[in-house]
């Protein structure tokens, strides 16, 4: 009886605890057509449906601007809730969008989908970010070590970000995750996605959108632990990045900024750390 109990427990605390959808208010339009951060990647029904063809699999890609790779018309929000919703092309000429409402989990691993209209509402898990083919882990595993061995932090900044492989052996098993002024947050490694971060022989950028680029400024730290930051922020002399003076810009008037944290662990690199600001530093 006791363990009935205990699974029972169990079960209620480990489901998925969303806001109350009563107190969200009323969703606007957003400026820009852009999918949160927090919603990208693959979501299923169940974790086996992961990486399978839609609908076979029931399995949902989200991307920045793509719902299983139909483009976004629009995005409404609320103001102070992670739920959105979406509007698509339905496919018919001249014909109302369709429109799919999504809301994320507490813990952010969890996602509900409903048509508007009717049906029911799906529940969905996000699904881990494993590591391409098992040969190339091998192959980048070994590039890795001897970048390692030799200390070589530029070698090693360069494979981070051009190899989705090296990114992932090089990843911390909990990533530290600030958005804003939020709570630091410790994600898996296996379901960390780094944000779409560009590497190039002298320039990395960080990309909000088709036009917007932001220099990354490289910050090696202290020799003693032989850890690095890499800081980023947004280059004031880019036209898109101009902040407006009427206060209708809801940026930092320095822009948003961020930065990437590496520790050195068990003879290599780690990224244990990510953060993005709209504010100044702490």
């Amino acid at each position: 009886m006791a363990t009935i109990l205990s699974l029972a427990l169990l079960s209620v605390m480990a489901a998925p605890q969303f806001d109350d959808p009563a107190l969200r208010g009323a969703p606007f339009q957003t400026e820009h057509s852009y999918i949160p951060e927090v919603y990208l990647g693959e979501w299923a029904e169940k974790l086996s449906a992961c990486g399978k063809p839609v609908p076979k699999g029931r399995s949902f890609t989200i991307a920045t601007a793509r719902f299983n790779g139909a483009p976004i018309r629009s995005v409404w929000a609320y103001s102070d809730y992670p739920a959105i919703i979406l509007a698509l092309p339905n496919g018919v000429e001249g014909g109302r969008d369709d429109r799919l409402h999504l809301d994320i989990s507490h813990d952010e691993f969890w996602l509900t989908l409903r048509r508007e209209g009717g049906g029911k509402i799906s529940l969905l898990r996000r699904c881990p970010t494993f590591a391409v083919a098992k040969r190339a882990v091998t192959v980048e595993r070994k590039r890795l070590n001897d970048i390692c061995a030799i200390r070589d932090r530029d070698g090693f900044i360069e494979a981070f970000f051009s190899s989705p492989a090296t990114r992932y052996l090089a990843l911390s098993k909990q990533i530290s995750i600030i958005r804003g002024d939020a709570l630091p947050k410790r994600w898996p490694r296996r379901y960390y996605r780094l944000p779409p971060i560009k590497f190039a022989p002298h320039a990395v950028s960080y990309e909000y959108g088709a036009e917007r680029n932001v220099p990354i400024i490289f910050e090696p730290v202290s020799d003693a632990d032989r850890g690095f930051r890499i800081a980023w922020k947004e280059d004031p002399n880019v036209a898109e990045n101009r902040i407006d003076n009427d206060e209708s810009d809801y940026r930092y008037t320095a822009g948003i900024r961020g930065r990437l944290s590496f520790a050195w662990s068990n003879g290599c690199w780690k990224l244990v750390s990510d953060e993005i600001r709209w504010s100044g530093w702490p």
